[in-house]
């Protein structure tokens, strides 16, 4: 019976220390849960499962109670596709779908695809040489595309590159990007942001036109804004044009109808102000144009029922005709020098309605 009642003790005390085992998760070996608790006494780390382009699984087992633990073994890299497009590291074959163009240098390829996938992960590198470039066209009309990841190594998107990706939410900026092309987001409408780096001079004929961008920065670096670049753009409030723009094109940023405030930076190198360049908008109330202009064409500011406050710079020598047509019943204007250089402006037909109050507040 003792026998019995020691063995029956014995057996308590090592289910207790069992489960006070198992209970330990800290990948502190030597931490004890409680006083009765004995210490994980690990095997070395085993691999489970290989990194390659994915990764890899190792775990280590107490020798005591089996308690596993297990961590990851971080992959070596992203797949390196080769022909016939497989890749070297882990034999995975590419998309199907995915298409690779040498460029003409004969050393980086261009990148086009033929799915319809909701997101994409474009390669970096192809037959071990870059891929450069998202080519003219690549995703465009692809209705389901939702995502896109662009690798480091793109210098350029190419014209209409994702023209009319409607579902089109989320683009990184590739930080070697240099040039975007014409039409290449034009009326993604789901798009609500992209990342324009310093590294880009030139925004080109319709490239972001009809886009939901929310808000838009533009670089300081920026010296030209094409021909309807962001025309029919119609959720941003406020823009900024920075003193490094030299040119803007007709209708550049036409139609944008929850624009409110736009502000030309002072000591601009626009001289001029191109015909409709910001016109037919609903919502501007505000217009600053900085020192430098001289030229504001036909329809520059036109067509904005409630646009009540501009700002005009001395420089200004001529407001083109309907220049600022269709404004609200009364338009205040801060001119930025005397009433003689005021009467010196050469002033187009109907440059504002003739229903209009204009009130000018000589600053000078």
């Amino acid at each position: 019976m003792r026998k019995i009642g020691f063995t029956a003790v014995l057996l308590v005390v090592c289910v207790l220390m069992l489960i006070s085992c198992n209970k330990e998760t800290n990948h502190v070996s030597d931490r004890l849960s409680d006083s009765n608790a004995c210490q994980h006494k690990f095997d070395e780390w085993s691999t489970v499962l290989e990194p390659t382009c994915d990764d890899g699984q190792e775990v280590r087992v107490c020798t005591i109670c089996k308690y596993t633990e297990k961590r990851i073994i971080r992959a070596k890299g992203e797949h390196v596709y080769v022909e016939p497009g497989k890749c070297k590291i882990c034999s995975v074959t590419m998309n199907k779908d995915f298409v690779f163009k040498i460029n003409s240098d004969g050393l980086s390829y261009s990148f086009s695809y033929n799915g319809n996938d909701s997101t994409v992960v474009v390669p970096e590198s192809y037959n071990e040489l870059p891929v450069t470039q998202i080519s003219d066209s690549a995703f465009e009309w692809c209705a389901d595309l939702k995502k896109v990841q662009l690798p480091n190594s793109i210098v350029k998107i190419g014209n209409a590159a994702f023209k009319s990706c409607q579902k089109l939410t989320s683009v990184n900026t590739p930080d070697n990007l240099s040039n975007i092309g014409e039409e290449a987001f034009a009326g993604c409408t789901a798009l609500t942001r992209f990342y324009i780096p310093d590294s880009i001079t030139r925004i080109e004929y319709y490239t972001f036109s009809d886009c939901g961008f929310k808000s838009i920065d533009l670089p300081n670096t920026l010296t030209y804004i094409g021909e309807s670049a962001f025309t029919g753009c119609c959720n941003f409030t406020a823009l900024k044009i920075p003193a490094s723009v030299t040119e803007i094109g007709e209708y550049a940023f036409s139609g944008c109808r929850a624009l409110n405030k736009i502000e030309i930076e002072n000591n601009t190198k626009l001289k001029t102000i191109s015909a409709c360049a910001f016109s037919a908008g609903a919502s501007l109330k505000k217009v600053i144009v900085g020192e430098g202009v001289e030229v504001i064409e036909f329809e520059g500011f036109g067509s904005h029922p409630i646009l009540n406050s501009v700002t005009l710079p001395s420089t200004l020598k001529k407001i083109g005709e309907k220049a600022f047509y269709l404004s609200d019943n009364t338009l205040n204007i801060s001119y930025n020098g005397t009433s003689e250089e005021w009467n010196d402006i050469e002033f187009g037909k109907r440059w504002t309605s003739s229903a209009v109050n204009v009130r000018v507040n000589f600053l000078k």
